[in-house]
């Protein structure tokens, strides 16, 4: 937005002032702005990296993309007592059973602990069918634990599911289907 207010100005200063210094003034302005878009296009900040990676994961369960989502494990994984692979065999287990529809990523809250670490408090909302069951608009908010493992590289450290629905959940394991949902 600030970007075009200050094309549209160099071209109102150029129509006023025509000559050779107003055309380089435009030029130049119109070529350091093709460089800035270039350059948001190509340079993602590490916020946008993990909001990226949660956007990804959503997805994944939508599709039932399991090697997307053990590919963003990171291979130290460790929560609630199991490791990555029984995580993923969980997931793998849980998907099976359980249709996720539209899942999407509302809200994403990442801070930074440390230059190599993040935390993103993410709230999520999907559709949910389990047999014939079907219940839209299914919130949940999850702390994601992160480590960075190379530059623009992130994975997942821990999970933990903080809500489903109206109602707390303590651990990964302790995962099901809410009473009434």
């Amino acid at each position: 937005m600030v970007l075009a207010v200050v094309l549209l100005s160099l071209v109102a200063w150029r129509m006023r002032r025509p000559g050779r210094a107003a055309d380089r003034a435009l030029l130049i302005g119109i070529a350091a702005a093709i460089a800035l878009m270039i350059v948001q296009y190509l340079v993602k900040t590490d916020r946008e990296q993990i909001t990226a990676l949660m956007t990804s994961l959503a997805r994944a369960s939508d599709v039932e993309d399991i090697d997307t989502i053990a590919a963003a494990l990171d291979r130290d994984y460790r929560l609630d007592g199991l490791d990555r692979d029984a995580v993923i065999a969980w997931v793998e287990a849980t998907l099976a059973n359980v249709d996720v529809d539209q899942p999407y990523i509302a809200h994403a809250e990442i801070t930074f602990p440390t230059a190599e670490t993040a935390t993103a408090i993410v709230t999520a909302r999907c559709e949910l069918t389990i047999g014939s069951l079907r219940r839209r608009g299914i919130q949940s908010l999850w702390q994601i634990d992160l480590r960075r493992r190379a530059p623009g590289h992130w994975t997942i450290t821990g999970v933990d599911p903080l809500k489903i629905g109206p109602r707390p959940v303590n651990a990964l394991g302790d995962l099901e289907v809410p009473p009434g949902l």
